[in-house]
């Protein structure tokens, strides 16, 4: 192994019991499962083991805190780090779904000799070509065995996000579940995810339902400046289940008193996609900004718009309104801690209904102050890192004994 790929080990730390985190995008510009697992192994005390893919640029063996080793594994992952063309994608199709295989069993040998108390899971199945072959081919079980880890045990499962509450192919339910249904442990980040759940499992499965937190000093409250633009921002993948398409509109028929800022995540095809559909000129533009900036972009705008389409409120609803920035969200399903007009706001999927309310907060700036207040105290009191991630050290003793 090379040395330019090893930074070098610290002091071990003398803590009983050793948890794996298993998932498999871990790299700075990420948020979602990446932020959730560097929340638990900064403020959980026990052995911390992240097995991840192995990216280019990045360490295979990592030690970013004394009581925390990562450990990628090659093949590397171009599925996550994508070439910069379309075709280049589609002639490395073969090397990505022989590179996935190789890499699962990789991870599936180091499982079977590691040693642990418990083992967390962040990954709904294979992922990346494989599932999309298996799409391809319309086999669900197609590589059914390389997602099973029926030899590891204990182990539990932390449900970020399901595809099949966002489709309506068959399919995607039975991979997913199959996948779900080797474990006895799960935490849902969500309420629907928690029902949807509970419904289409077992009696003896136990299910939790620990939200998303936030890190409320690093996300820290900062008055809204309130210039004479209103500034909206949107920060997310640039893909359809984001609702961009509610923010192609805003863009595309912005009010001279509205300015956006614009955060976004993707690989190039989804950037050059996402800019084909606007005047670019209109816009204030970053594109994979490391994690550990991302406290920063809050501080340009106002107001967050996170029309995301699937129920729940994702992580970057939480850091805004810890920040001090109302949220605009799509008026469907359970959207707490957003309570319409007291903590952020509600509307329609409707470019008429954002516009509406983007005129009234301009001509009502005071409100937003009570507002923003509101929503720094109801993200203080129930989803500081400090109050839920104990929740998960609590699941962990109960599995683990």
């Amino acid at each position: 192994m090379r040395n330019d790929l090893i930074n070098p080990k610290p002091k071990e730390v003398d803590i009983m019991k050793k948890i794996l985190q298993y998932h498999t995008g871990y790299y700075k510009s990420s948020g979602g499962a990446e932020t959730y697992i560097t929340g638990l192994v900064k403020n959980l005390d026990y052995n911390f083991e992240i097995l991840a893919d192995a990216l280019p640029g990045y360490p295979l063996i990592d030690y970013p805190r004394k009581n925390v080793k990562i450990i990628r594994f090659k093949p590397d992952n171009y599925n996550i780090a994508s070439f910069n063309y379309r075709f280049i994608n589609r002639v490395l199709f073969p090397y990505r779904l022989y590179a996935d295989i190789i890499r699962i069993k990789n991870k599936r040998k180091y499982l079977k000799r590691a040693k642990y108390d418990l083992v967390h899971f962040h990954d709904s199945g294979v992922g990346g070509a494989l599932t999309k072959l298996s799409y391809m081919l319309k086999s669900a079980k197609l590589f059914e065995n390389l997602a099973d880890f029926s030899y590891v045990e204990p182990k539990i499962l932390t449900i970020h996000g399901l595809s099949c509450l966002m489709t309506d192919n068959p399919m995607v339910k039975e991979q997913e579940m199959n996948f779900i249904k080797q474990f006895e442990n799960i935490i849902c980040v969500d309420e629907r995810l928690y029902t949807f759940l509970k419904g289409n499992l077992e009696d003896d499965v136990r299910l939790w339902h620990v939200p998303n937190s936030v890190d409320t000093r690093r996300f820290e409250f900062i008055p809204l400046p309130l210039d004479n633009k209103i500034k909206i921002g949107f920060i997310g993948r640039l893909e359809k289940s984001r609702g961009i398409s509610l923010l192609y509109e805003l863009i595309n028929n912005l009010p001279p008193y509205v300015e956006v800022y614009v955060l976004g995540a993707g690989n190039s095809m989804d950037i050059e996609k996402f800019k084909s559909h606007m005047d670019m000129t209109k816009i204030h533009f970053e594109a994979n900004l490391n994690y550990k900036e991302a406290h920063k972009f809050y501080r340009k705008f106002d107001i967050l718009l996170n029309p995301v389409i699937a129920e729940g409120i994702s992580r970057v609803t939480l850091e805004a309104m810890s920040s001090g920035r109302p949220v605009i969200m799509l008026d469907k399903g359970n959207r707490y801690p957003v309570i319409d007009k007291k903590t952020g706001y509600l509307i329609k999927n409707d470019i008429g209904g954002l516009l509406k309310l983007l005129r009234y907060l301009d001509e009502n700036r005071n409100e937003l102050k009570e507002v923003i207040e509101n929503a720094r105290k109801v993200v203080e009191k129930e989803y500081d890192n400090n109050v839920l991630i104990p929740r998960i050290g609590e699941i962990y003793e109960e599995i683990t004994g």
